[in-house]
């Protein structure tokens, strides 16, 4: 049995990941911001639930990444795999409370915060894997990263490719500086969840 932290599990493509890994008889902790999705995704597992936990967890912010990374070691000295599926899609020019625009805060600068923390967890198994899930991005394509990591004012258009790039970058980073270690990027196309619900086409 692998225990296996999908961020962002409580809905969408890490919900169905997580059925898929609990149907194969692995322990989960889910990490998501809404507790009664959170809930009610535990609630959907049905026997398998006993081998789930639900974390409630603001990414967007360091404290709040710092503080569910500490909920978690708390509770688990180690770790086989790190999924990350949360994902913002916005158009829109805002701020997290760290004054930094959450399609990066969350699309990237979480998923390497967590990770960090959560290494020393990781380590500890025998073939750890960190899997991060992001837009389909042509790694050959012109990037502005002079922009990176404030992208005043923000602009989807633009600001999309660096920073969906950046999880290939950490990938290959962590490759390189964790012995034993695999980690990657996956696309999973276009798929219906909720974060395009401003994308209905």
């Amino acid at each position: 049995m692998k225990t296996i932290l999908i961020a962002g599990g409580n809905s969408g493509i890490g919900l169905q990941a997580a059925r898929d890994h609990l149907s194969h008889g692995h322990r989960l902790i889910l990490l998501g911001r809404d507790p009664r999705k959170g809930e009610a995704a535990l609630a959907s597992f049905g026997a398998g639930a006993d081998r789930a936990s639900f974390v409630a967890a603001d990414l967007s912010t360091h404290d709040g990444v710092r503080d569910a990374a500490s909920r978690v070691l708390a509770q688990h000295d180690r770790m086989d795999a790190l999924v990350h599926t949360t994902g913002v899609f916005t158009f829109e020019e805002s701020r997290t409370a760290d004054g930094l625009h959450p399609f990066f805060a969350v699309n990237y600068l979480s998923r390497y915060h967590l990770t960090q923390l959560l290494l020393p967890a990781l380590r500890q198994a025998e073939r750890p894997v960190v899997l991060m899930m992001t837009a389909a991005i042509p790694p050959t394509d012109e990037m502005d990263f002079a922009r990176f990591p404030e992208f005043t004012p923000f602009s989807l258009s633009r600001d999309r490719k660096p920073i969906q790039l950046a999880n290939h970058h950490y990938a290959a980073h962590l490759t390189h500086a964790e012995p034993g270690l695999t980690a990657g990027v996956v696309n999973a196309g276009s798929a219906k969840t909720d974060i395009m619900r401003i994308a209905p086409w």
